[in-house]
């Protein structure tokens, strides 16, 4: 028996994970509990899974020297002339596929707003950080499907995914991000799509920022342009709201001193998936 490892099936795994964890405490509980959500799903078809976290994966130089030269610019940073030979990907999973075996590689983000809850039943306390740097956090997606091109490219993997969560909706709302935002050709906001033949933004499959020296970027490894070679539609959807649909589970932890400052639109996770499929460079 084969079953093919396909965004459907990613989608039925988070509807039933999200039953189960609508909130994560980070992102590697995050990672670790759809890991083990994929385990028992296909399990329970009949089908037998090898999962792998952190498996290191070796990229190729010569394509990232290649993507520097497409994107005319040297590299910035050392991170990406070390020939990506410590590259790591969140979850590798060896499927059968209906060609025979695949391998599967899963990047996953978990960006959070401020909320502070505690479960009902359990009594479990989940206190979310407001990590803002809404800037860096879109260049790290979309770093992350450069990363997958480039795996599959270089046949480490057959197929990738990214997966993204968050309750921040200055992430997913495009009309909260303004145009003359430094990292607006970087935003990953519901709709906003990535053509290479279409899109102005991307100039020569590469992805810039509008301020070239950096200005706001804690991280100097974030100023190298990304190479982005296939098409991609971002599309947002939900997956819990922890005030309407599980507001008798998780109450809010409130402080002795002051009034409880969650934001409504805290309480709601949504979650993006974008199936990686790179076009072979001319």
């Amino acid at each position: 028996m084969s079953l093919e490892f396909n965004e459907g099936e990613i989608r039925k795994v988070m509807k039933k994970l999200s039953e189960d964890r609508p909130i994560f405490h980070s992102e590697d509980d995050f990672k670790f509990s759809l890991a083990w959500a994929i385990k028992e799903e296909y399990e329970g078809k009949g089908e037998n899974l090898e999962i792998r976290l952190e498996k290191k994966l070796n990229g190729n130089s010569d394509y990232y020297s290649f993507l520097k030269e497409k994107c005319k610019e040297s590299s910035q940073n050392n991170k990406r002339d070390q020939g990506q030979k410590n590259e790591r990907i969140d979850i590798f999973i060896i499927a059968n596929g209906v060609k025979g075996k695949e391998k599967i590689g899963l990047e996953l983000k978990y960006f959070t707003s401020e909320l502070k809850l505690m479960n009902a039943i359990n009594n479990e306390k989940f206190i979310l950080a407001d990590q803002g740097a809404q800037n860096e956090k879109c260049y790290d997606s979309w770093h992350d499907v450069e990363r997958l091109e480039n795996f599959i490219l270089q046949n480490e993997i057959d197929k990738g995914f990214t997966l993204w969560i968050t309750n921040n909706s200055l992430l997913t709302d495009c009309n909260k991000i303004m145009k003359e935002s430094q990292y607006y050709n970087f935003r990953i906001c519901n709709k906003r799509d990535i053509d290479p033949n279409n899109t102005n933004e991307l100039e020569k499959h590469c992805l810039r920022w509008k301020d070239t020296k950096g200005h706001g970027i804690k991280r100097k490894n974030r100023l190298d342009p990304i190479y982005i070679s296939g098409t991609y539609v971002i599309t947002w959807e939900d997956y819990s709201d922890l005030k309407k649909h599980n507001g008798n589970n998780y109450k809010d932890l409130k402080d002795e001193t002051e009034e409880n400052k969650n934001n409504d639109e805290n309480y709601k996770f949504r979650f993006a998936l974008l199936e990686i499929r790179p076009k072979v460079p001319p």
